[in-house]
């Protein structure tokens, strides 16, 4: 559904319409999305799985020459 231009998202785990947050969607239950092409919602990480799914660089890992 497009209303104003904007296209109104509904959220993809409980069906309830997304509030437009500047540059992302929120869902009030859910948390914020992304949206990634048309029609494609990307759920926006949160802070266990930063945590859990940091990894390392290659250039990281190399022992640095100072």
């Amino acid at each position: 559904m497009e209303t104003n231009n904007m296209k109104a998202y509904a959220c993809p785990t409980c069906g309830s319409q997304l509030e437009n947050d500047g540059s992302a969607y929120r869902c009030e239950e859910h948390g914020l999305w992304y949206t990634y092409g048309r029609n494609l919602l990307v759920h926006a990480p949160n802070e266990d799985y930063k945590a859990r799914d940091r990894f390392t660089m290659p250039w990281e890992a190399r022992q640095q020459n100072n």
